[in-house]
């Protein structure tokens, strides 16, 4: 049988599959399909990534070709057009939805492209307190050392997946009845916590009135081991909530993915928002979108795509909330307080977003700064 053929049946034949026994494990055998099967991808793919990364870099030169044009964006370019042709892969399809493949090369157009770029262009002045005088030149050296970093990278996934793995298909998938049993108990032990997190909180008055999100309420200090538990509330509560649907109802799509991805959100942001980590809330609705993706409906790129936009803004306006607390964003909406003056007070722009809270780019040139010119410090 064709392997292509052989491995659309496969995933076909697991696309929603009603398992039988907490957790049990199945063994598929098939000489003919490798566990760890590469998909061939066109070199077209480079070809496309490299004219979008030209266009990306064309539009900065547009705006300051003095000022952006230099010996980086050479290494730039390279980083750009290996991470962009597994993001078009993604794209295509080639790759799976929650491929960390497709995932990684989405994410490192901003990481190892973007990012950069934007602290040229918009002169970044300095990271925390460290100064630092020229950032083209150390943007360059680490988009080169990360060149050869995303080479090895791609020498050792086709190593990897070069030879049939001898180990079988095996998988592993959820039990109802038994879960039915232990899930309750780990959603009573983490719902428990956050009630406990929330008295010793001052109340979620209290807690939303923070002047600064955080958990320095003296309430909550030694807690860090409540805040784990609390902080699984939310995929705890969707394990249950999937459970149950797949104890009660039939195999197939919900209507119901929508309001249950709504709600995780929102336990994310009661949970992990408060003590403000929007990273943890990023992770966590990975995991979820994946839980969603498998036992409740099949999402497609458009709908992640999509989804991104609202989830960017939200991030963006929430380090508003985490620096000025309710009050700024109380002043936002009621007009007392412009996006200007709180980014001011801040020091919080969806620039410095991409650049600090999604790349780190600076911080990392920073430290290339210190390694090379200051190796003593």
């Amino acid at each position: 049988m064709d392997r292509n053929l052989n491995r659309k049946i496969l995933m076909d034949t697991f696309e929603y599959m009603e398992p039988t026994e907490l957790m049990v494990s199945g063994e598929i055998n098939d000489a003919n399909f490798p566990v760890n099967y590469l998909h061939r991808s066109s070199p077209s793919d480079y070809v496309w990534s490299f004219l979008g990364v030209m266009i990306i870099i064309f539009i900065f030169l547009l705006q300051e070709p003095a000022k952006m044009m230099h010996w980086m964006l050479l290494p730039l370019s390279l980083c750009g057009t290996i991470v962009m042709a597994d993001a078009i892969r993604w794209f295509k399809g080639t790759y799976t939805l929650l491929d960390p493949k497709g995932i990684i090369g989405l994410y490192g157009i901003n990481f190892f492209l973007i990012a950069p770029l934007l602290i040229v262009f918009y002169d970044v002045e300095k990271t925390e307190e460290y100064v630092l005088g020229d950032w083209k030149l150390l943007l360059g050296l680490m988009a080169a050392f990360n060149v050869i970093g995303l080479i090895v990278y791609k020498i050792f996934e086709k190593i990897a997946f070069k030879r049939p793995s001898k180990v079988q298909w095996t998988y592993w998938t959820l039990n109802p009845g038994r879960a039915a049993f232990f899930v309750p108990v780990f959603v009573t032990l983490a719902f428990s916590a956050f009630c406990v997190f929330i008295v010793r909180g001052g109340g979620l008055s209290g807690l939303l009135l923070q002047e600064r999100q955080g958990e320095m309420n003296v309430g909550l200090v030694g807690m860090g081991w409540l805040a784990i538990i609390r902080d699984s509330l939310p995929l705890t509560g969707l394990i249950a909530l999937t459970v149950f649907r797949m104890t009660n109802a039939h195999a197939g799509k919900s209507p119901w993915w929508v309001f249950v991805g709504m709600g995780v959100l929102v336990m994310f942001i009661l949970t992990s928002g408060l003590r403000g980590s929007r990273a943890a809330i990023g992770f966590g609705l990975i995991c979820a979108s994946g839980m969603i993706h498998y036992f409740w409906r099949r999402l497609k790129v458009s709908v992640i795509l999509l989804s991104l936009i609202p989830l960017l803004f939200f991030f963006y306006f929430y380090s508003f909330y985490k620096s000025a607390g309710i009050a700024g964003i109380s002043d936002l909406v009621q007009g007392r307080r412009t996006v200007e003056s709180l980014q001011e007070s801040t020091q919080r722009t969806f620039v410095g977003m991409l650049i600090g809270d999604l790349s780190r780019a600076h911080i990392q040139a920073a430290e290339l700064d210190v390694l090379v010119n200051k190796p003593f410090l």
